[in-house]
């Protein structure tokens, strides 16, 4: 398991299309990823982590478990922010 957190830099936060993108990039690895925002959810269920409600400049752990659990936390991290 690997986690790292992480300033959300997208403008306007974590929104209907943001959820999408993170479902997809999910769905391309084996790995199990949640998001930690308050309470943790897992990011291949965009209506949950919608609910997060995280905003932009927001801090967030990404949690990754898998075989390819670091490709998976690259993937995220890389369309989170930095």
């Amino acid at each position: 398991m690997r986690q790292q957190t992480v300033t959300v830099t997208i403008p306007g936060g974590i929104h209907a299309r943001i959820a999408s993108e993170l479902a997809a990039v999910v769905a391309a690895h084996t790995s199990s990823v949640f998001l930690m925002a308050g309470r943790m959810t897992s990011l291949a269920r965009s209506w949950e982590v919608l609910g997060l409600g995280v905003s932009h400049g927001e801090q967030v752990t990404v949690i990754a478990d898998g075989r390819d659990e670091e490709q998976a936390l690259a993937a995220v991290v890389a369309l989170l922010g930095h």
